[in-house]
């Protein structure tokens, strides 16, 4: 087992004799190290953007499918003779009876 102690000691004499020489090999052990730090934080970026692309195309999908079936909802009741809705103390938000409902959409 190696001695931190003397270890230590012998660094800091070293960097007290020469500084400029301590601190390239300091620099040049720590650059690739660095390098790999940048190159891994890229990658995991380029994931984490595709996730986000993924999961905002899954979103929309989902979406255009709520809009397009709303759309099928409405069309059907139009064509469907719905009686009108009765007032009651929610106004405008009375829902209709039988199979169409008023909707925030319709509002």
């Amino acid at each position: 087992m190696w001695d931190r102690k003397a270890w230590a000691g012998s660094a800091a004499e070293r960097a007290a004799k020469d500084p400029g020489g301590f601190l390239t090999a300091v620099i040049s052990a720590l650059t690739p190290l660095f390098l790999a730090s940048a190159v891994l934080a890229w990658k995991l970026a380029k994931v984490i953007e595709a996730r986000g692309k993924g999961a905002k195309k899954k979103q929309n999908k989902k979406r255009q499918e709520n809009i397009a079936k709303t759309k099928r909802l409405q069309k059907d009741c139009r064509n469907e003779q719905a009686p009108q809705p009765e007032e009651t103390h929610l106004g405008n938000y009375a829902a209709l009876e039988g199979p169409c409902k008023v909707s925030f959409l319709d509002l």
